[in-house]
């Protein structure tokens, strides 16, 4: 139940994540923030019916441009008529953008200065790098080293699937490679092997047709069309 974006009266904002969020979260309308904030700050089980009822009316509000449609607004939201101009602050700026009054009056309240939310977002980087930067100077003076990416079981296996695949592809490049100069060299001995059966077996009969007379060739070849026959050989 550590939802992290206020509402209502609720104003325990915190763990937001940097980038967008927070202004996505400014432009959602109230109904769905409240709706979320049940469910995750309250851990209430809103029924399917109520959420659809909420998106439709969302997709509603959208279609008629009460709200905005853009996916990652650059700033927090401001209600209709209810914006004031601003100054951008920041040193270099000077730009001038429409923020949300009250948002407005509580800065000058605190006694802080506006600043727009282009110069927000180079900020928070800004301020993202130098923590970055300390906790490096910090490992460096601890004698740690920096840390590398962890291995994980899936990144194992993606590791161990791609060298697979390499060794897959360059066996079959082998085979490719090798494959016609071994099917030349087997239909070669092939091809030498059945013309010495040919020959033996032409030097067979004349020699029989030689020794007992011809006759005997005709039936040599009905012999071997009978067992061809009975082998299965011969088709019939």
């Amino acid at each position: 139940a550590n939802f992290p974006y206020p509402h209502g009266d609720d104003h325990k904002s915190k763990n937001v994540s940097p980038g967008p969020w927070r202004y996505i979260w400014s432009h959602l309308p109230y109904r769905l923030k409240e709706l979320f904030h049940k469910a995750f700050r309250e851990n209430q089980r809103i029924v399917i019916a109520e959420w659809l009822d909420a998106l439709r009316a969302y997709k509603n509000d959208i279609s008629k441009d009460y709200v905005s449609n853009d996916i990652f607004p650059a700033g927090h939201k401001v209600p209709k008529g209810q914006g004031v101009k601003a100054t951008c602050t920041r040193q270099g700026c000077g730009k001038t953008f429409e923020m949300y009054r009250d948002n407005f009056k509580d800065l000058n309240e605190r006694g802080q200065s506006p600043i727009c939310p282009d110069c927000l977002r180079v900020l928070e980087l800004e301020r993202l790098a130098r923590t970055s930067a300390a906790a490096s100077d910090a490992n460096e003076k601890k004698g740690i080293a920096p840390s590398k990416p962890r291995q994980t079981v899936f990144s194992n296996l993606r590791k161990a699937g791609a060298n697979s695949s390499i060794k897959g592809s360059r066996s079959q490049s082998q085979r490719t490679n090798s494959s016609p100069q071994n099917k030349s060299q087997r239909q070669t001995t092939t091809n030498d092997s059945g013309l010495k059966s040919v020959a033996v077996f032409a030097a067979i009969v004349i020699a029989l047709g030689l020794m007992f007379g011809w006759w005997v060739i005709p039936v040599i070849l009905v012999v071997l069309v009978l067992i061809g026959f009975l082998g299965g050989k011969i088709p019939r």
